[in-house]
């Protein structure tokens, strides 16, 4: 059994009723209460941090997730951009699930993305972010 997540930017027009709509939506076509992010610089990222496997090939990166006790397995993320839209799909051994959430957490705070979990139906970093406005006085 394997389970599937997905990253992807949180337009600032997105209902929080909305994440199974653009979750089931996401990898065919755009959906406005999704957003662009760099996918190849996220998934970059997760590679440089948790190392890349060899069985990476186009299309599809392969990463090590380790677990409490130190075993590791490997995990895949494949992007897909649209004109509007973009998203990282993760993919791997259900007992990894956990671990991989732990790790990939940090990667999605610090770029502004959200982390869904279709099983559970759990979001992660579901928060709108704006910059600040300076007004003058």
């Amino acid at each position: 059994m394997s389970f599937d997540l997905a990253v992807w930017r949180r337009a600032p027009s997105a209902k929080t009723a909305m994440i199974v709509e653009v979750y089931d939506r996401l990898g065919e076509r755009d959906h406005p209460a999704a957003g662009m992010f760099d996918t190849h610089e996220f998934i970059a990222a997760a590679g440089e941090r948790y190392g890349l496997l060899p069985d990476s090939s186009e299309g599809v990166t392969w990463i090590g997730i380790s677990d409490d006790a130190g075993e590791r397995a490997g995990v895949s993320m494949s992007a897909w951009t649209g004109r509007t839209s973009a998203v990282v799909h993760v993919s791997g051994p259900f007992p990894w699930l956990k671990p991989t959430i732990m790790s990939l957490r940090p990667l999605v705070c610090a770029r502004n993305l959200m982390l869904y979990d279709p099983q559970d139906q759990a979001v992660y970093n579901n928060r709108r972010r704006y910059p600040e406005i300076h007004t003058e006085r």
